[in-house]
C-alpha cells in the first residue's frame, strides 16, 4: 500500500478537525486541550460575532452556539465530572439553545454534540409531530373548540334577535334582545285569571311571539310574591323586597326593591316582579340586598334587562342542573347582563320554573324539570312588524 496517499495519523490526542470543513483544529483550541479544557467547536464560524452574522448566523445566534457547543463538548469529554453546579448550569444552557433556531449545517459543525430530541424537535430535524396519529389529534381538537365559547344569532321575528351562547364553564345561555321601538313591538304581562301556566300554554293563548318565565310564586295559590300587572289591572301589590319592571304606553321602567309603588301610575300596564337587582348604571353588582339564599349557588336562571335609554329589552334564560350546563350564581348572571349591554337588571324566578319559548321554534332552553312547569306569571314580547310600537320609552319618566 502506497503510504503517500494517505496523510500521516495525527498523534494521539490531537484534536481532529471538523466534519463540515476539514480544517485542522487551530492553536487556540489546542492550547484550550493543555488547560484541560477540550472543545471541538469549530472556529470557521468566525472569531466575531459580526464575522460569524456573515455566514449563516444572526448576532445571537452564534453567542448561543458558541455557548452551547462548549459547554455540551466538555461534558461529551468528562461526563462524569462537573458537580451539581455545572450540570444545572448545563441543562440551563441547554433549554436556552435549542430555541436558539440554529442551521443545520452548524449543528452537524459541532462533532461529538449531540441533541435531544427536544432540540432537534424544535430545529425541525424531528418530524414526530407530523405524524398521522398527532395530526389527526390536532385536528380534532381544531373541530372541538368552536364548541366552546361559541355564539350563534338568528332573527326570528321582527325587532327580535335571539343569541345561543355555549361555553366550556359549561353553560348554555339564551338572550333575546328586543328592540322596544321597532314596528309592532310591545309587552304584556299575565293577568290574574291567566296565572298558572307554563310559558308555551301562555303563548298560545295570547298569541305572543316570545315569552318567558316570570316572578317567584307560591304552589298553594299561585300568586307572585311582587308586584302584578296584567293588561292594567293589578292583582299583587309590591313590597319592599321585590324589584320589578314595568310597560306602558311609551313606558318602561325597571325599579329597585327599595322603591315601594304606593299606587300604580296610569301609564302603567304590564308588571313584574322579582329579586335581586343584577345590574345598576350598567354595572354588574357583587353583592345583593337583600341576599336570597340561592344567589351563591349555581342553579338555572331567568332575568331581564333594560338598556341605558330602555328602548333594548333583553330576556334571559341560563339553563343548569346538568351535565351540559351547570347554571348560574347571581354574580356571574349579574356580569352575563352588564356583557350584553343592560343598564338595568332584574332576576326572575329561575330553577325548574326557567324556560323561554319562542313562537315557530318552541321552547329554546332545556328545563331542568324535563318540560316547562305551570308558574304564576310571564313576561311576553309581541313582534308582528306592523304598527306603531308599544312600549318605546319616549319620555324616560320615573315612577
Amino acid at each position: 500500500m502506497d503510504s503517500s496517499s494517505h496523510s500521516p495519523r495525527p498523534p494521539r490526542g490531537t484534536p481532529s478537525p471538523c466534519a463540515c470543513t476539514g480544517r485542522r483544529t487551530p492553536k487556540s483550541l489546542q492550547r484550550s486541550r493543555e488547560r484541560k479544557q477540550p472543545s471541538r467547536c469549530p472556529r470557521n464560524l468566525g472569531r466575531t460575532p459580526k464575522e460569524g452574522a456573515s455566514r449563516w448566523l444572526s448576532r445571537r445566534s452564534w453567542f448561543s452556539y458558541r455557548l452551547r457547543c462548549n459547554w455540551l463538548s466538555r461534558a461529551n469529554e468528562h461526563p462524569g465530572s462537573g458537580g451539581r453546579k455545572k450540570k444545572r448550569r448545563l441543562a440551563a444552557i441547554r433549554s436556552i439553545a435549542s430555541f436558539a433556531e440554529l442551521p443545520r449545517r452548524v449543528s452537524r459543525c459541532a462533532r461529538g454534540v449531540e441533541f435531544s430530541r427536544r432540540e432537534r424537535r424544535a430545529r425541525g430535524e424531528d418530524p414526530m409531530w407530523r405524524t398521522p396519529s398527532t395530526l389527526a389529534l390536532l385536528f380534532s381538537f381544531a373541530l372541538a373548540s368552536p364548541a366552546l365559547g361559541a355564539d350563534s344569532w338568528s332573527n326570528p321575528h321582527p325587532g327580535m334577535a335571539l343569541l345561543r351562547r355555549t361555553t366550556s364553564t359549561p353553560w348554555r345561555i339564551f338572550a333575546l334582545e328586543v328592540d322596544l321601538c321597532a314596528r309592532g313591538v310591545s309587552v304584556r304581562a299575565t293577568a290574574e285569571s291567566e296565572r298558572r301556566k307554563t310559558p308555551t300554554a301562555f303563548r298560545s293563548l295570547t298569541g305572543a311571539q316570545a315569552v318567558v318565565n316570570g316572578d317567584f310564586f307560591s304552589f298553594e295559590n299561585y300568586y307572585p310574591i311582587g308586584l302584578a300587572v296584567g293588561q292594567g289591572g293589578q292583582w299583587h301589590a309590591d313590597n319592599a323586597t321585590m324589584g320589578f319592571i314595568a310597560f306602558g304606553p311609551d313606558h318602561s321602567i325597571l325599579s329597585a326593591p327599595t322603591e315601594v309603588l304606593a299606587s300604580r301610575p296610569d301609564w302603567m300596564r304590564e308588571a313584574v316582579g322579582g329579586y335581586p337587582i343584577l345590574v345598576e348604571n350598567g354595572t354588574a353588582l357583587t353583592s345583593f340586598s337583600p341576599a336570597p339564599s340561592h344567589c351563591s349557588s349555581r342553579h338555572p336562571r331567568t332575568a331581564v334587562g333594560l338598556s341605558r335609554g330602555r328602548q333594548k329589552l333583553w330576556l334571559v334564560v341560563v339553563d343548569g342542573r346538568s351535565t351540559s350546563s351547570v347554571g348560574m350564581t347571581c354574580r356571574e348572571l349579574a356580569t352575563l347582563m352588564a356583557d350584553l349591554g343592560a343598564w338595568t337588571a332584574l332576576n326572575f324566578d329561575g330553577g325548574g320554573s326557567s324556560a323561554m319559548t319562542i313562537a315557530g321554534t318552541g321552547t329554546v332552553n332545556s328545563p331542568s324539570d324535563g318540560s316547562e312547569r305551570t308558574v304564576s306569571n310571564h313576561l311576553a314580547i309581541f313582534a308582528d312588524g306592523s304598527g306603531a310600537p308599544g312600549s318605546c320609552d319616549l319620555w324616560l319618566d320615573e315612577v
